[in-house]
Parts: C-alpha cells; structure tokens; sequence
C-alpha cells in the first residue's frame, strides 16, 4: 500500500499527463484504466481510499476475537425506510425527525439491516446523540459493535465518574441515579460536599433531591432553608411541605389552621393573608418561617407574594375553605400583579395536573394579561402533561395576540414543547395570513417561521394532511406560501416515513 501511494503523490505532483500512473497500480487497485490518465488517476485514488478505510480497523483489532453478538429475532425495516434514515444521517435532510424515526422503529417490532450500523453509530457519536430510545433501537449489535470501535463506545459506556471529582453534568447523574437507587447514598454525598457547592449547584441538587424524597432529607433541607440564596432556600422551602411530618409543613399547616377563617369566602381570604403578612417590620406571626426572603430575590416580591411562592396552593384553599376556582378568581383580583405570578410559580413547581388547569382556563379567558408575557406562565405550560396540554391550548390560540407577540408565553411553549400540536393550534398558525387579512406582500415575523418549523416537526401528520386539503380559497402572502411549502415538505416526510416503517 505505501509503494501505491507513493506512486500516487508522484502523479499528483507531477500531472496525469507528465507521470501517469502504472499499469500496475491500477491492476492493484482493481480499477480498469481510462484514455483520460487523469480520470485513471482520480479513480485509483477513490479505490485507494476504500481499501484504506475498510482496512483501518485492523490495526487497531483486538488480541483475541470477542464472542458473537446476541441475535436479534426483530425483522429487518423496508429498504424504502433505510432510505429515509440514510437521507437524515448523511445528508441532514430532515434530521430533526430522527428521534421519532427511532421511535417508530422500536414500535414497530423491526430493526436496522447490520450493514447500516457502522454508519449509524458514526453518526450518533459524532453528534454526540445518546438518547436511550435511539441507541435501544439498535438492538443488541449496536453495543456489540460498539465495543469493538473506540471511537462509538462512549454511546453505550459513559464514562466512570465520582462524586468529588466529576464534572457539574456528571455529578447530577450520578446524583439522578443514586436517588432511584439508593436514595439515602446521595444524600449522604449531597450532605458531606454541600458546604463547598455554589449557589447554582445546590439549587439544581436540591431539585434532584425530589426522586426519593423522604424524612430522612429533613436535616438537610433545613441547612439549605438558612443558605444565603434566596432561590436555595425557596427550592429547600418547597421540598419541606412536600413531607407532611416535617417540622416546617406541620407549623405552617397549624398556623393557617389558627389564622384563617375556613368561612370567610374568597374575598376575605386575601385580606386575612395581608393581615397575617405585613409588608413592613418583623414577621410576628411567622419568626420560624423566614419567608420574606425566601421568594425570589429582588424587592419586587411582597410578603403575601413571597408565602405564595412557598406554600401549596392546595394547602391555601383547604385552609381557607376554597376550591380551585375560587382561589384563583381571588388571586386574579387581588391588588397586586405578583401574588398571582407567585402563586402561579408555585403551581409550575408543583405541577397539580388539576390546579395548573384551573390556572390556565383562567388566564385564557384575559389574553391582555401581563402573566401571558412572564417566565411563571412559560414555565406553567411546560409543566402540562400532554392530555392536559391538548386540552387547554385550543383555548390559548383562539387569540391572535398571543400568536404576535414574540415573546408570550404561548409562542414559547409552542418553540419548546415536546408534545404534539393540537389540530386547533396548528390550523391558527397556517390560516393566521388569510384569516387577519394580510396582504400579498406580508412578510412573516421571524418567530412566525420558527413555529412553522417547528409545528413542521410536531404536528401529527394525518391532521396536517387534512388541513392542506381544507386550506380556504384565497391569495396567501407569497412569502408565508414559501414557508408552508417547506412545511409541507417535512410533514410528508414523516408521514411517509411512519407509513414505511408502522405498514
């Protein structure tokens, strides 16, 4: 090979027509030579970079040969869907519906033709993709494989890491999975380094700590409830009420007990709370619960604000005698904004599938609201399990101002959810130009094409299909029909491929 390649680079240098390549070479090559000493000399070089790269792995092989991989009884996909994976995995067409290709090819009971593997496991460690739904969908040869090439065994074996001396990213999964394990081993990891930790580091550990909760966490919790953080000793607030036996929950559920009037009715209930509150001087009534500074930092928090950022809003209406309708009427009408953003933070938190709902319904009703333009609601929204996320969005898109405005909360959830479109939500974003009357000459706002791009990837395809036969008659805006062209590209795309893969 290195008598070949000499030749090669003399030829390069030299000129096809000056040194043409040898007889010989190309007889080793396994190439038929060409009038064209150039055409000879380029096919030579690609049959030379084949046989260089199917022998590569060699140098490198094993002393002894390891056993045979597992079989896989799963019948092989349709070449036609081979086709659709091989178009995302080396030319990017379509890459974003990758995980779904993998989806659907676990759903379907198939697999990947072995061939198809090594290209595959090049592409996903070259991105550095190592969703286990994706790498499942290989099947016993992807690991098999994997262990025999250096450069795909970090998808299957992370690297070994320890709780002192692992990175930021890899102390959290060791953490994630210690509390699904051995939930009082990361505790005791959590408590012996927790001194040394930043403030951002213990507020995500913090959250990590709600696998496994138990009262053993207790101790540490109230270490984190005196931190100098305001968001430390909020996320230490909230996992203390979520154990009913701690000393926390039982004082504030006592102390709502004594205070409130469970008959007072909700236009009492925010009154009595400014009462038990105040704004200014010491917290009397709550010399335990520190709660002025536990909300989030900054003077804008008010103490009502604050003790609604803390306490469930379950716990609130059963100690007021209130149900979810009526505690949020109240807080809609309460004197200031942030009581209700508070509360609403709260349920973001918590993520009560029946009180996020409550809040939501609420708030679609006031499209003109401020909170449609905050991070509580975005992060409320995100918080919706996908029923309830399909049941309350069509009630959001019916108002086009949510749609306009770039920076909703709305617009937001759209760009970032991972559940799919409703039809409804869909189908006001397509017919948004026609139906507002738009001109011929409209130009679609930026973020208009970033949702059309991103519906393009979860809308269920059946129903955009329905839609593209069912568009209204009318002169769309030639650069909004650019868009959808491309956005009718990708639906049939994944329509086709789960057509390819699930028939």
């Amino acid at each position: 090979m290195n008598r070949i390649w000499e030749h090669m680079i003399h030829t390069a240098i030299a000129g096809a027509e000056r040194s043409p390549l040898p007889g010989h070479i190309g007889e080793a090559c396994g190439i038929k030579p060409s009038d064209d000493p150039a055409q000879t000399a380029v096919d030579a070089l690609a049959a030379i970079h084949v046989l260089h790269k199917a022998a590569a792995p060699l140098h490198g092989a094993p002393a002894t040969v390891p056993p045979p991989c597992a079989p896989d009884e799963r019948p092989v996909c349709r070449p036609a869907a081979l086709r659709d994976l091989m178009l995302m995995v080396f030319q990017g067409t379509y890459a974003e519906a990758l995980p779904e290709f993998f989806s659907l090819l676990t759903h379907s009971g198939k697999r990947l033709p072995p061939e198809s593997l090594p290209a595959v496991l090049d592409f996903l460690s070259r991105k550095k993709m190592r969703q286990p739904a994706m790498l499942a969908a290989l099947g016993p040869l992807g690991p098999w494989l994997a262990r025999q090439n250096p450069h795909w065994s970090g998808l299957f074996a992370p690297e070994q890491a320890h709780w002192e001396t692992g990175s930021f990213a890899q102390r959290q999964e060791l953490l994630r999975e210690a509390r699904r394990t051995h939930a009082r081993t990361g505790l005791a990891w959590l408590e012996k380094t927790w001194a040394q930790e930043r403030p951002e580091q213990k507020q995500v550990f913090l959250e990590i700590l709600r696998l496994g909760l138990s009262q053993a966490d207790e101790p540490l919790l109230l270490r984190a409830a005196a931190d100098k953080s305001g968001a430390v000793r909020l996320t230490a607030y909230r996992l203390l009420l979520l154990l009913p036996e701690s000393l926390f929950a039982q004082r504030l559920q006592g102390l709502l007990a004594q205070r409130l009037n469970a008959s007072a009715g909700p236009d009492q209930l925010l009154g009595m709370l400014e009462t038990l509150l105040p704004d200014d001087g010491p917290f009397a009534a709550l010399p335990l619960l520190g709660l002025r500074t536990a909300g989030k930092t900054g003077p804008a928090d008010s103490a009502v604000a604050a003790f609604l950022r803390v306490t469930p809003a379950a716990m609130l209406a059963t100690a007021g005698g209130l149900s979810p309708d009526q505690l949020m009427a109240a807080l809609g009408k309460a004197p200031r904004q942030d009581w209700l953003e508070a509360a609403l933070d709260q349920l973001a938190w918590h993520a009560e599938p029946e009180w996020l709902e409550t809040a939501l319904r609420f708030l679609s009703e006031t499209p003109e609201h401020p909170l449609w333009h905050s991070a509580a609601l975005e992060n409320a929204l995100a918080a919706l399990a996908e029923p309830a996320w399909g049941r309350l969005l069509p009630a959001a898109v019916r108002h086009d101002m949510l749609l306009e405005a770039p920076g909703s909360a709305l617009v937001q959830a759209l760009l970032s959810t991972g559940h799919p479109w409703p039809k409804s939500a869909l189908k006001a974003l397509l017919e948004y130009p026609l139906r507002t009357g738009q001109a011929r000459q409209w130009q679609p706002p930026p973020h208009f094409r970033l949702l059309l791009q991103r519906a393009a990837y979860r809308c269920r395809t059946d129903e955009a299909e329905h839609l593209a036969q069912h568009m209204p008659d009318g002169n769309l805006p030639h650069a909004w029909q650019s868009e959808l062209t491309q956005f009718w590209n990708v639906a049939r795309f994944r329509r086709r491929m789960g057509l390819q893969l699930m028939g």
